[in-house]
């Protein structure tokens, strides 16, 4: 992989690569180890228990957001909030006990 931008993200390309094939990316650990991960920028990810991306092309997928797009506003110099959570750490003891009965 190769750094791009401002060094924050890397790049591969593999001429091969279509619609349909499934990848990820290894980092290797100092300790010997390594994690498997998959794409954050992907569009397309397999469903649990896997995990890899799949490569897509969104010159096939009807955007229809168009309207949205013409008013949105380009803030690239502004603050911005990210929130991320995992839904599933909010489920209580009924709704694991529901599934274990299911």
């Amino acid at each position: 992989m190769r750094k791009i931008y401002d060094g924050n993200f890397y790049e591969f390309h593999v001429e091969s690569a279509g619609p349909g094939d499934r990848y990820e990316y290894r980092i290797y650990q100092q300790n010997g180890g390594y994690t498997d991960h998959s794409d954050p920028y992907g569009f397309q990810m397999e469903l649990r228990p896997d995990h890899k991306s799949i490569v897509c092309d969104l010159a096939d997928f009807p955007f229809h957001d168009s309207a949205w797009m013409r008013k949105r506003s380009a803030m690239h110099d502004g603050p911005m909030n990210i929130y991320e959570m995992h839904l599933g750490s909010w489920r209580t003891q009924a709704d694991l006990l529901h599934d274990v009965l299911l």
